[in-house]
């Protein structure tokens, strides 16, 4: 046996038509599938497609976070059902039925560099084993070519793939009507998670109008063809459905589906133009004079009108803007995650690390310094970082292998072929918007079910004249004959199916975990943390390689723990009880917190989630600060542009200080232990400057950092060398909000209320909404005399922090003729003595 041969038989090279090759003991023959009577399990493995064609546009469930967790658990479960249905078949009849393709070997090829570039990423096992929703990991693919395979070995016949194609464009049209509903009148859905315009069951907005636009060129391809041989009902139902898409596609305007629409009709209408020849070729019509050309012109139109004009016909405020990085920082992205791993990438489903480490520290000074992005610019791009070069040369040859078999088998087509020429065009829409936008699991879902849908359409027949063509798609028979091949080869498929029922059990049990985490969460948000700590327990021990499960139970036991600690402050419980308490949940949050580093140690989330544990006990526990700080450490390793966690390593040496100054109070000390004791909090001081320093150069303007950091600085005793400095970045930087908020404070702190006016002023007029400039801005108005000034700042205040009850009894005062902080301080610290800012910047009262 030749090498071609081989190879045709397990990828793609062509069979003469009822010719019989050998592969040991077994017959692979290159015929037409006919079958008498249809078993059970080619049933089931039929149904369950069809099952995922129709429903994995609309799957949603608010009961797991996310609530589009729901799609990837239940296409997993139909997906994994109709492969063990389609080994059943195989092991009952001795036979397996597929369909010979190229296309075949690109999948192959596409999962085992995606598997292999999980295998050498630092996140390996979250990479096989976790869920999916942008349809990247290797877990997903695997899926999804399940899908694929089985589509081409039960999908038998030309009414067989109809109904397939039906069940999907079904899906699509109650997508189209149910969003058209949430885009214009949200209110009477009835299900309240999904009565809003900004969410929906694919993911984001613009994810949702490139869905649409598959189901669009889809129909209209249809709806273009004069031999689709519909009837006149269903032709109705098409133009509604096409309406409707297209109504849907003018609210959302998204650019990149313009732009996809564009090329895909103009493919149309080459089809279109390809079969009319022959048609018209020997009469008078012009073309012209058809439907199967006006609308797509029509269509056309309307498309170049929108993508050039960027006219919105309906504007929706509900619907809130999407950002991603651009092309340029995707690639500079890539780059640099390239460099540790040029042929693998860091692994699929890793760009939000990537971006952490690598991203523009200039980003900090837009309002998304805070956002991780886990998607590129588009898949594609993203690919490239994540999956390497090999990653995405295997896309490029998967898609190259796609479209080459589809074109080449239209071409081969005398007759109009209206569903294959429509998921065509659908297929190469998909392959447009992939390179111009991020993925999502449905995405992928409905590309897979539509190359499904096409390869099962085709059964080349062999033309013995013509040598066998690599790209020639045909149905194929595998039959086990000699007995010793039957029993390997159905040990082989019982391996299958067991591997088969530990993936379905496995997703299922995810799901069960996320149902259960998700339960824990709302628990958590109405304060019932035992509850929530029980739940979130139960999810771990279901799915005990999801970070962010441990992640989420170290945060109930840290506010647990919090609880105690009041508690034994009021002295109201039995202390002892309360030391046992302490010490086993601080026990278990730090387990659970170091359990999530080491399933995702390059996720800087994991280590600030431990190093806020050791945080909470450094006024308790000696030692605590170090293993505090060095987990922040750790987090500015993989996200080293984020100020906040420098800002956490000064709360951490605050604490210790805060502690120190508890210890010198006690009596009895030695002058050695005491003298200890104050260096120790001379060093923690000047950890903290360092740290807020740091914080402060990556982002100017992070209000929390520029206070604390003139609190260190007052607490140094070097008030008028801090202002000094502080003086001289203004002159550096003379429009940095921060600075003149911390110059004020400074000033404010060292009685100097006429320079701290004039720096708060300046910080509101840089920013309206600075509402710790007006704070301060309205404390001296108040001892000034100006009572109404005061009270107009406090009132601009109020109106972005309506919940913070200080503002509210602030104003109080104020009208009553009182001091501003009469009854506030004390008791409570003065402002420039907290820790914190006095009030919320974000719009949301401090805590």
């Amino acid at each position: 046996m030749n090498i071609r041969a081989w190879f045709g038989g397990f990828a793609g090279a062509g069979f003469a038509e009822g010719e019989v090759r050998e592969v040991g003991e077994v017959r692979e023959v290159d015929e037409a599938v006919v079958i008498s009577e249809e078993s059970v399990w080619r049933k089931i493995a039929r149904w369950s497609l069809y099952a995922i064609a129709f429903a994995s546009p609309l799957l949603f469930s608010n009961s797991t976070v996310p609530a589009t967790l729901i799609k990837q658990v239940v296409v997993s479960v139909l997906a994994l059902v109709s492969f063990i249905a389609w080994l059943g078949e195989s092991l009952l009849s001795g036979r397996v039925y597929y369909k010979r393709s190229l296309v075949n070997a690109a999948v192959l090829l596409l999962l085992l560099v995606l598997f292999l570039s999980t295998l050498f990423s630092p996140q390996a096992l979250k990479g096989l084993l976790a869920g999916d929703l942008v349809g990247e990991r290797f877990i997903s693919f695997l899926v999804l070519a399940a899908v694929f395979f089985v589509s081409g070995g039960v999908i038998l016949n030309q009414e067989e793939s109809q109904r397939y194609a039906g069940w999907l464009l079904a899906g699509g049209f109650l997508l189209s009507i149910f969003s058209l509903v949430q885009l214009i009148a949200p209110k009477i859905i009835p299900i309240a998670a999904l009565a809003r315009a900004d969410v929906n069951t694919i993911g984001t907005t613009n994810a949702l109008a490139v869905m649409l636009g598959i189901f669009f060129v889809f129909a209209l391809s249809l709806l273009t063809s004069e031999n689709a041989g519909l009837s006149k009902n269903v032709q109705r139902l098409l133009y509604l459905m096409a309406a409707t898409l297209f109504a849907n596609l003018v609210i959302l305007n998204f650019k990149t589906v313009w732009i996809g629409l564009l090329a895909s009709i103009v493919v149309i209408l080459a089809f279109r133009f390809r079969v009319l020849h022959q048609s018209f070729s020997e009469s008078d019509r012009s073309f012209l004079d058809t439907k199967a050309l006006a609308l797509p012109f029509l269509v056309l139109a309307l498309v170049i009108f929108f993508l050039l004009s960027g006219a919105s016909v309906w504007q929706n405020s509900a619907i809130p803007a999407e950002v991603s990085p651009s092309l340029k920082a995707t690639l500079t992205i890539a780059k640099e995650a390239l460099k540790k791993n040029i042929v693998f990438g860091s692994g699929p489903g890793t760009f939000g690390v990537d971006y952490s480490m690598y991203r523009d520290p200039s980003i900090n000074q837009t309002n998304f310094w805070g956002v991780r992005f886990n998607n590129g610019s588009s898949f594609l791009t993203t690919s490239l970082a994540t999956t390497g070069a090999l990653g995405v040369l295997a896309l490029i040859i998967f898609a190259v292998v796609v479209i080459g078999s589809l074109l080449r088998q239209i071409a081969r087509t005398i007759d109009d072929n209206p569903i294959f020429i429509a998921g065509s065009v659908a297929v190469i829409f998909s392959f447009i918007a992939l390179s111009l936008y991020s993925s999502t699991f449905t995405l992928w879902t409905t590309v897979f079910v539509l190359l499904g849908i096409l390869v099962s359409r085709i059964a080349e027949v062999y033309e013995p004249e013509f040598s066998p063509s690599w790209w020639r798609i045909s149905e194929r028979t595998i039959a086990f004959t000699a007995p010793w091949v039957t029993f390997a080869t159905s040990l082989a498929i019982i391996f299958l199916m067991v591997g088969g029922i530990t993936l379905l059990y496995s997703t299922v049990e995810q799901y069960i975990a996320a149902y259960y985490f998700a339960a824990g969460a709302n628990l958590f948000s109405e304060s019932h943390v035992d509850d929530a700590i029980t739940r979130t327990t139960r999810a771990t021990s279901l799915d005990p390689n999801n970070d962010a499960y441990y992640r989420g139970l170290s945060q109930m036991l840290l506010t647990k723990l919090q609880g105690i600690i009041s508690q034994a402050s009021q002295g109201g419980a039995n202390r002892a009880n309360l030391q046992v308490d302490f010490q086993n949940t601080v026990q278990s949050a730090i387990a659970a917190s170091q359990r999530a580093t080491q399933i995702n140690p390059s996720d800087s989330l994991n280590w600030v989630s431990l190093g806020n544990v050791y945080q909470s006990i450094v006024p308790f526990i000696s030692g605590s600060e170090k293993l505090a700080v060095q987990q922040f450490d750790n987090a500015l390793k993989t996200d080293p542009y984020n100020p906040t966690y420098d800002y956490s390593k000064a709360t951490t040496y605050v604490a210790l200080v805060d502690r120190d100054q508890l210890l010198l109070s006690q009596p009895g000390l030695s002058q050695d232990t005491a003298g200890a004791i104050l260096a120790d909090g001379r060093n923690g001081l000047e950890g903290a400057r360092i740290a807020l320093e740091h914080s402060i150069q990556l982002k100017p303007d992070l209000a929390q950092s520029n206070y604390l950091l003139a609190q260190v600085l007052i607490r140094q005793g070097n008030l008028p060398r801090a202002i000094q400095q502080v003086e001289q970045v203004k002159n550096l930087a003379p429009f940095d909000i921060g600075v003149a908020f911390q110059l004020g404070v400074l000033y404010y702190q060292s009685n100097d209320f006429a320079r701290a006016q004039a720096e708060f002023e300046r910080a509101v007029s840089i920013n309206d909404n600075y509402s710790n400039a007006r704070y301060f801005l309205g404390l001296i108005y108040d001892k000034n005399g100006q009572k109404d000034k005061a009270i107009g700042e406090f009132e601009k205040i109020e109106a972005l922090n309506p919940d913070n009850q200080e503002i509210k009894t602030i104003l109080a005062n104020l009208h009553a003729g009182k001091p501003a902080l009469a009854t506030i301080s004390p008791p409570a610290p003065s402002p420039t003595q907290r820790k914190q800012p006095p009030v919320s910047d974000s719009g949301q009262p401090s805590k």
